[in-house]
């Protein structure tokens, strides 16, 4: 049997999008008092429950509007979300924040979102000094996060985030399609 390896661009987005910085720190700020406790997982800081978007309703706007960005992808890679129209099922399954803290030793293993066919990443308030997203292939792509940044990524893309010298605090996203037509 011979294996061949195929060498291709993977579709990694990132777009600013204007939400209000101040008032999605407030509501973070008093989620974290209220729900302090993290959960164990790849990411290695402070982050709240997957299910954090059924726990608390305030975020739901600013979700809407980050998924309504999402879905303009569409207009700029024709085959975003597969067959046309499948970007009109986008829909949210898990969302959660994190928190870095600057010189804490803070981080994300490498890792995966792997059932999910998309994830995402909206950066809130994020420090100049603070590390890149790391997206692991036969090379490395990193991308600096600045507030207002939003970046989304098929889910089977490994990445991780290396220690941080600066405060990232960020929403995260796994994302599904669904299609009723199969």
């Amino acid at each position: 049997m011979k294996i061949s390896n195929v060498l291709m661009s993977l579709p990694i987005y990132s777009m600013k999008v204007d939400l209000d910085k101040k008032e999605l720190m407030r509501i973070i700020l008093d989620h974290r008092e209220r729900f302090p406790e993290s959960n164990d997982s790849n990411v290695k800081a402070w982050h709240s429950d997957y299910k954090t978007h059924k726990k608390d309703h305030r975020f739901k706007p600013f979700i809407d509007e980050i998924i309504e960005n999402i879905k303009t992808i569409k207009h700029f890679d024709n085959s975003f979300c597969g067959f046309s129209g499948f970007e009109k099922t986008l829909y949210l399954r898990d969302f959660w924040i994190c928190m870095y803290e600057a010189n804490s030793g803070h981080h994300a293993v490498r890792h995966q979102h792997f059932p999910c066919p998309y994830a995402a990443t909206y950066y809130v308030d994020v420090e100049e000094n603070s590390a890149p997203i790391h997206f692991h292939g036969l090379k490395t792509l990193k991308i600096v996060p600045e507030s207002g940044t939003l970046v989304v990524w098929p889910g089977f893309i490994y990445h991780s985030v290396p220690p941080t010298d600066g405060k990232r605090t960020l929403f995260a996203m796994n994302l599904l399609v669904k299609n009723d037509n199969f």
